[in-house]
């Protein structure tokens, strides 16, 4: 439903042109609830997933600001180095600082260091 701060409009033409004229009015945006984005509840109040979600742009994911890893990042490689070489797995801790997810760091050190 098109809305106009607390103003509420059909979503037929005739309320689709009331609500922009109130819009150029009042100069508050217009809101219609078809088109808003997924991160928001049906009301309006952000969910927060654009916040904490773990993917960035790219599949990056999310990391410490130091470039470290995560504890469970930690006990993964460690997991992982038992059949791998340490040439490996320190390209893999390499991309993975810098924001490669953990499959994507493990095929590009594949290529380029082996097993």
């Amino acid at each position: 439903m098109p809305k106009v701060g607390d103003k509420e409009f059909s979503y037929d033409a005739a309320g689709m042109v009331a609500a922009k004229k109130e819009s150029e009015i009042t100069g508050m945006p217009m809101k219609n609830a078809m088109e808003r984005s997924m991160t928001e509840y049906a009301g309006g109040g952000k969910t927060g997933y654009g916040k904490i979600g773990m993917y960035k742009d790219g599949g990056k994911v999310n990391m410490y600001k130091d470039g470290g890893l995560t504890s469970s990042q930690k006990k993964r490689l460690k997991k992982h180095s038992d059949h791998h070489s340490a040439k490996h797995m320190n390209e893999m801790k390499k991309d993975i600082k810098s924001g490669s997810t953990f499959t994507k760091a493990h095929n590009k050190a594949m290529k380029k260091a082996g097993k």
